[in-house]
């Protein structure tokens, strides 16, 4: 858990530094609505380490939290994202999947008193990538380049309009 810690604080501070550039309305929303975001998901990571570890309703309360922390990735997921961080789209989207199928296992492993580890790992492991898409999230609201063995950046060079060139001398008329 000290790792989202660490991302989504990465985050609150990245976002924070991003809104003192450029700003139009569109921008500002986004940035208010990944604020939103950070905050929510702190309250709930704050939530989850302060569980009594010993009581009886310890993991009724991680669950209900893991439902919390899910509904979090949904309103993630359907956040209107402005053009210059168009990627962040699909990465939120699959952040949501992935959160999703975790809480889905978690809730399985917990309640099935058959479940092996192997429920437990592959719900760890969804976790775990829906973390890692916030991370990269954070790094392009950055201005980085998300970094791993598994990432693939694609450049584009797009503009909304066709460039005056020296060659064109003549105007249509």
């Amino acid at each position: 858990m000290k790792r989202v810690t660490t991302t989504l604080f990465i985050a609150a501070v990245c976002m924070v530094f991003a809104g003192c550039g450029k700003s139009s309305k569109e921008l500002d929303e986004y940035y208010d609505s990944m604020n939103d975001f950070t905050t929510e998901i702190t309250t709930i990571k704050d939530n989850m380490e302060s569980i009594d570890t010993s009581s009886e309703t310890a993991t009724m309360e991680l669950l209900g939290y893991l439902d919390q922390l899910e509904e979090q990735f949904r309103i993630l997921s359907e956040i209107k994202v402005p053009k210059e961080f168009a990627s962040n789209e699909q990465l939120a989207d699959e952040a949501y999947e992935y959160m999703q199928e975790a809480v889905s296992l978690y809730h399985e492993y917990h309640d099935d008193p058959e479940s092996d580890m192997s429920v437990f790992d592959a719900a760890c492991e969804n976790y775990s990538r829906a973390m890692k898409r916030v991370g990269y999230i954070s790094s392009i609201l950055k201005g980085e380049m998300p970094e791993g063995d598994d990432i693939d950046v694609i450049e584009e060079d797009n503009t909304d309009f066709e460039p005056v060139t020296g060659d064109e001398s003549e105007v249509e008329e």
